[in-house]
């Protein structure tokens, strides 16, 4: 599935950080969102799904800040990948306990 970055700025967000917002729509709400705070300067990016909210971006440059936030959410999906990897592992041998004592 292809994924691209749209401009999700609304009126009343414009006014009050005179700035846009880009959301880089995947699927069942895995978007990451680069945007700016009210009285902070700089990028900020979230993503709900992964429980990222405004971390902070180094770059003020737009399109340097989204590559930014790219290369963040890889290390992010990567890391919580491995948890459920685990996750699947243990639950994996609960079942096999609970069948090896059903026999």
């Amino acid at each position: 599935m292809a994924a691209v970055w749209v401009d999700t700025t609304d009126g009343n967000q414009k006014k009050r950080t005179g700035s846009t917002q880009f959301e880089l729509r995947v699927q069942d709400g895995f978007n990451l969102i680069v945007h700016r705070l009210l009285h902070c300067t700089g990028w900020f990016m979230t993503c709900y799904k992964l429980d990222i909210t405004a971390r902070r971006l180094d770059s003020e440059d737009i399109e340097i800040a989204k590559t930014e936030a790219l290369e963040k959410i890889w290390v992010v999906a990567d890391q919580e990948r491995e948890k459920l990897r685990l996750f699947q592992n243990a639950v994996k041998g609960v079942i096999n306990d609970a069948s090896t004592n059903i026999n």
